[in-house]
């Protein structure tokens, strides 16, 4: 990176010169891709299968919030019916009081 005594003088040209100096940088070395890995250490299938577990466990808890979902979706429309037929009662009786306060009944 650059001194701060080394400064142009403005400070978008040390900013650009600071980013070109990290992208120039070398990289790390990586293996290769083509080059075989050593033996996986014991211990391996023990975290192999504590993963599957977690992964049956987070299915079985997709499986049960879907059956919950439906349940509850039913749940609704029962009571929307329940809620709506009230609305209607309310609404007539209200327009049997209203006839009957100006005497049209």
């Amino acid at each position: 990176m650059k001194d701060p005594s080394k400064s142009s003088g403005n400070p978008t040209e040390d900013v650009l010169s600071t980013i070109q100096e990290v992208i120039d940088a070398p990289r790390l070395p990586f293996p290769a891709r083509n080059v075989p890995r050593a033996a996986e250490p014991e211990g391996i299938e023990a975290r192999v299968a504590k993963l599957e577990a977690g992964i049956d466990y987070v299915h079985r808890s997709i499986v049960e919030i879907k059956t919950e979902l439906q349940i509850m979706r039913g749940n609704a429309r029962s009571d929307f019916r329940l809620i709506f037929a009230a609305l209607i009662a309310v609404a007539l009786g209200l327009a049997g009081l209203l006839a009957k306060g100006f005497r049209w009944l």
